[in-house]
């Protein structure tokens, strides 16, 4: 009748997946794919790098807030793109 609490925790992303992965792999000497079943992380996630790397499009932006503080972000955007930078707005 009425709505019980969940005994789950909280869920975890990837990355926490992948620090308690590589725990059970250092401290107990399990394999990569034991390790994985055990926190429910794909292998693939295991191995993935991520690819983008946004850093001097975050430094323009931030560089064009602090000396334009009062502008939005669609102000920023237009001048970032056609200074050559290339990024999704999403």
């Amino acid at each position: 009748m009425y709505c019980q609490k969940s005994q789950r925790g909280p869920v975890l992303g990837p990355d926490e997946k992948r620090k308690q992965a590589a725990y059970l792999q250092k401290q107990c000497g399990v394999s990569i794919e034991r390790s994985c079943k055990l926190v429910k992380l794909a292998r693939s996630m295991w191995y993935y790098q991520s690819k983008k790397d946004d850093i001097e499009v975050i430094d323009k932006l931030t560089k064009l807030a602090e000396e334009l503080p009062t502008r939005g972000f669609d102000e920023y955007f237009g001048p970032i793109c056609q200074q050559g930078y290339i990024w999704n707005r999403k």
